[in-house]
């Protein structure tokens, strides 16, 4: 979606997705949208080479940009498709180096989720 005020003409929030390996769908867990003006302007540059529909929910692309993102701690939502979500998605770099196939896997976000309350468990011992 395109920015407000200084953002404005950049595409500056982006979808973050999640691979299912059976089925070959992606499934969203957030959004990252603390991204550099340099950077927004690449990437709408992307964006607009990959576009393939537009409508009043967003801009739909070719997945094709690999972003690495950390986050506070993962919470389970019906608010994305993946059925979980990224509390504070911060961007970190871009990974022009990895492809959609790279992207990590639904499977290993669920076993993220469960990790961090056995580690929570752990730390109140």
């Amino acid at each position: 979606m395109y920015g407000k005020g200084e953002r404005s003409g950049y595409y500056s929030s982006f979808i973050l997705a999640v691979r299912d390996l059976n089925q070959k769908k992606l499934y969203t867990i957030g959004r990252v949208s603390n991204l550099s003006e340099d950077l927004m302007g690449y990437l709408t540059g992307i964006v607009e080479k990959t576009k393939v529909r537009e409508d009043v929910d967003g801009v739909f692309v070719k997945p094709s940009i690999v972003l690495e993102v950390t986050y506070q701690k993962i919470q389970e939502t019906d608010e994305y498709t993946s059925g979980y979500a990224l509390r504070v998605p911060k961007f970190v770099r871009l990974r022009e180096d990895k492809s959609v196939e790279d992207i990590d896997t639904l499977d290993k976000l669920k076993k993220l989720y469960e990790l961090q309350y056995e580690r929570f468990k752990l730390q109140d011992l």
